[in-house]
């Protein structure tokens, strides 16, 4: 986001609709219709922040490189809005809040996809070898064999024959259903991707590592909110 004053001014001025607008976590057994000649109360005021609390907030957005130091502010605006809206997120008393640290990025762990990948890969270099090369993992296979079995142009085969095996099977696993977060955290996540896109113009995503991640994982911490940060669940919510 530039700091320029007029992209400011004009995210500033959209913000304030979008505040009051929408900040109010929908009551579940709220009529769907209002009586005649009222208007439904949509603002709420906001929670005040302590300067610790803005710290701890603004800290891992300026860590990260999430926008500059207006837009940061203008997040944490919007979010002492949403933060009045959700008290029925705030862990309870005796249930400590949820994880508040992203998910790392991946460690190097393929998913079963990228196995599969891997193993039919592995099966071509091998149907691939040429015969003096085959001979000599051959007699490195037999070397370094527990059982001292010996290694021929058939037992290449049959490891070939096992690793499109695994392959196939790898690719036919179908992934699980992603988890579900509960009706007002699925809100709250929505609430705080809109802030998060209007105050820095990034589209908000849920890989681990992700931008958008980091500022929901601050935002749950400051706000002692009651949302599981799993990558899977928080981008169901996104949708």
């Amino acid at each position: 986001m530039s700091s320029d004053a007029a992209p400011g001014a004009r995210l500033r001025g959209k913000r304030l609709y979008w505040v009051r607008s929408g900040s109010v976590l929908p009551a579940p057994d709220q009529s769907a219709s209002t009586p005649l000649g009222e208007t439904p109360k949509r603002f709420v005021e906001p929670v005040r922040l302590s300067a610790e609390q803005r710290a701890r907030l603004l800290a891992p957005l300026a860590g990260h490189g999430i926008g500059d130091a207006p837009s940061r502010e203008l997040f944490v605006a919007a979010m002492e809005y949403d933060l009045a809206g959700c008290r029925a997120l705030q862990a309870a008393p005796d249930r400590p809040p949820a994880a508040t640290q992203p998910p790392s990025p991946a460690s190097g762990e393929p998913s079963l996809r990228e196995l599969g990948v891997l193993a039919e890969t592995l099966a071509r270099h091998l149907a691939g070898l040429d015969e003096s090369a085959a001979n000599q993992l051959q007699r490195q296979l037999a070397a370094t064999d527990r059982f001292a079995r010996g290694y021929d142009s058939h037992s290449l085969r049959a490891l070939r024959g096992e690793l499109e095996r695994l392959g196939q099977a790898a690719g036919a696993v179908r992934p699980a259903d992603p988890p579900r977060l509960p009706e007002a955290a699925r809100w709250f996540v929505r609430r705080a991707a809109e802030a998060f896109r209007d105050c820095f113009e990034w589209e908000p995503g849920a890989a681990p590592g992700e931008p958008f991640l980091v500022a929901l994982a601050a935002v749950v911490e400051v706000g002692e909110l009651a949302i599981p940060l799993d990558p899977a669940g928080i981008q169901d919510a996104l949708g």
